[in-house]
């Protein structure tokens, strides 16, 4: 009996406190609605001066625009490229970034990320190569909730032949703006000299592989007038200088698929850095991009922050003259 008449006192202190929650927000709203009322004035002009001074800031300045452009990185070069669009963001965060292009002026920040293809990574690494299993085995991954890669260690980002540079540019930057930008980068004194030295390498390479599979089309050919001989046996094994046919027919077909390759990056050499996109500008919105409204909130925020201020110090001041 007494354990039931204390769960009816606690009931009931609990409805009591909730009454009294609810009273103290009924007053607090009613208090809020009458500071308006009273203030009410100062309210429209401060929202009338933040739409005006938003107006104002933002007819005269652009919200920044963003851009991913597609590049592809050659000759080896991705390491110097990285450290080079790094030294530029340093020097346009800094201000010390001296151009005679004006449209790199209007470049705010950037950034090169590699696009991680395992691919990349295994066509210059053999099957049985050790070297691959043991850059493998010392990695230390992070997977993401979907269990995909969201970071590779810097051991492989020269690896990669794609990369995406992410640029922040000002509102009345355009297309041009990227275009000055590659062609900055491409313009470094060291790039220029690994272009020169790697497009003529790829050259001698093709026109070797073109004597060498020229050979080798000898040898075949000879090897046919051979089999065409009467007394010669399909089944034979043939052997001409001392090496299996067979490895003369793998060797042409290395060679070809090299060829292939070569001749392919021969198509997107004319750079060291190439753009394999069309990138479009964006605005980069965020809170603060629309000022006309932004501004207005921003003055009411103070303004009901200091009338708060207020309160609360008339409120301690009353406290300690009572005491």
């Amino acid at each position: 009996m007494a354990t039931k008449e204390q769960e009816e006192i606690d009931l009931l202190f609990f409805i009591k406190k909730i009454n009294q929650f609810f009273k103290r927000v009924a007053r607090a709203l009613f208090d809020a609605l009458g500071f308006i009322r009273r203030n009410w004035i100062i309210i429209l002009v401060l929202i009338l001066a933040g739409v005006g001074y938003g107006y104002y800031v933002q007819s005269n300045t652009s919200p920044s625009q963003k851009a991913k452009v597609l590049l592809r990185i050659n000759f080896d070069s991705v390491n110097y490229v990285y450290s080079l669009v790094e030294n530029l963001n340093e020097n346009i965060k800094d201000g010390t970034l001296v151009v005679e292009d004006k449209e790199l002026n209007k470049v705010k920040a950037l950034e090169l990320k590699p696009i991680i293809n395992f691919r990349d990574i295994l066509e210059k690494y053999d099957e049985n190569d050790r070297r691959l299993d043991i850059l493998l085995r010392n990695i230390d991954y992070e997977f993401e909730d979907d269990d995909e890669f969201s970071q590779l260690p810097e051991t492989f980002r020269s690896e990669y032949k794609y990369h995406f540079l992410n640029v922040v540019v000002s509102g009345n930057a355009t297309e041009a703006t990227l275009t000055a930008l590659i062609n900055f980068i491409n313009s470094n004194e060291v790039l220029q000299e690994i272009k020169a030295v790697s497009v003529e390498s790829i050259e001698d390479r093709i026109e070797s592989n073109e004597e060498t599979i020229a050979q080798i089309n000898e040898v075949l050919e000879k090897y046919k007038v051979d089999d065409n001989r009467p007394g010669t046996s399909s089944t034979q094994l043939y052997v001409v200088d001392n090496f299996d046919i067979a490895d003369i027919f793998e060797s042409k077909m290395t060679l070809q698929k090299e060829m292939e390759g070569l001749r392919r990056d021969l198509v997107f050499s004319k750079d060291v850095v190439v753009n394999v996109n069309k990138p479009q500008l964006y605005r980069n919105l965020g809170i603060t991009s629309n000022k006309m409204v932004f501004y207005p909130v921003l003055f009411l925020f103070v303004f009901f922050l200091l009338a708060l201020l207020r309160t609360f110090y008339f409120s301690l001041k009353r406290i300690a003259e009572e005491e």
